[in-house]
């Protein structure tokens, strides 16, 4: 009898610590772009996607703290979200940020939009570089339309308020937390990432149940080469490796003979990567530099035996 209830007592427990390992195992990948949106941000989430779907993530939170972005870049995360079989939950964060303009437009094509308390959204209407630097809005009506269709079919395929989301573009509408929980924006207001894990619990996204209450959090951490490409990309880096690597040319030019010219070549080649020009164009530009570089040395070589020759 002794042995008999023994048996049972130690069947009892190795039940309830396989579903005690069972639960524990569900874990959630955490993105986060806290600055503008980039080339190199398309990239991270295309990995951290890829990432999350291969290891079997419940979801990938995409954490939201961006003044906006490049419209491109913007376009290419919203389609890699909706492609992905892994549920998708944009999520303003931390308290008192923003996700303007493409933030927005991201967060509302995410599977679940969520904000942290005191955090803002809005501002949507894209903007472009103006000849007296700083930026200037677009008003060409097929591009803001092309736009304002999108953002309300996004909207309107997670239901959500499709006015809001053509008066974020063309209005430049602002909202804070409480305001676009209200207004049927986003659907949850949670003060860190944990909370949030445990409201959309039980929310079936993508034909799957999540999974996430108490769930293991992993911070997506980009390779080595990503994480370079995410500084050079800033737009101030960028434009600054431009602006050192033309100085660094001319220098090169007038005063032959201390490699300025090369650093500058790579200067440039850097800061049009950071800007979005792909890796190959890049290298082109820089052998092509470097043949005219070579043709002016010639040049210069040929003019100095002339003169030393009279």
């Amino acid at each position: 009898m002794r042995a008999k209830a023994l048996f049972l007592f130690l069947f009892a427990f190795l039940l309830l610590t396989s579903a005690a390992s069972n639960a524990s195992c569900e874990k959630v990948l955490v993105l986060e772009i806290s600055d503008s949106i980039t080339p190199v941000s398309d990239d991270m989430v295309n990995n951290a996607l890829a990432i999350a779907e291969t290891e079997d993530y419940e979801a990938l939170i995409i954490t939201l703290n961006t003044p906006g972005g490049g419209l491109q870049e913007t376009l290419n995360i919203i389609e890699s979200i909706d492609a992905s079989p892994v549920p998708v939950i944009g999520y303003v964060y931390p308290e008192g940020t923003k996700a303007w303009s493409a933030g927005t437009l991201i967060l509302i094509s995410t599977d679940i939009a969520a904000m942290a308390p005191f955090t803002v959204i809005g501002s949507a209407q894209p903007v472009q570089a103006s000849p007296a630097g700083g930026s200037e809005p677009i008003n060409d009506s097929k591009i803001i339309n092309a736009i304002v269709a999108l953002s309300k079919e996004k909207a309107s395929k997670h239901d959500r308020n499709v006015t809001a989301a053509e008066l974020f573009i063309t209005e430049n509408l602002n909202l804070n937390a409480e305001e676009a929980r209200n207004s049927n924006v986003v659907e949850y207001i949670a003060e860190d990432i944990p909370e949030l894990l445990e409201q959309v619990d039980g929310e079936t996204i993508k034909n799957r149940q999540l999974n996430t209450s108490g769930a293991d959090i992993s911070n997506y951490e980009p390779g080595l080469n990503l994480y370079l490409m995410n500084i050079i990309s800033n737009p101030i880096i960028s434009s600054l490796l431009l602006m050192i690597g033309i100085y660094a040319i001319v220098l090169g030019i007038s005063s032959p003979g201390a490699g300025a010219e090369i650093f500058g070549a790579i200067l440039i080649s850097l800061g049009l990567i950071g800007m979005g020009f792909d890796v190959n164009i890049a290298s082109l530009f820089l052998i092509g530099l470097g043949v005219v570089l070579l043709i002016l040395e010639l040049q210069r070589r040929d003019l100095a035996y002339s003169v030393l020759q009279e």
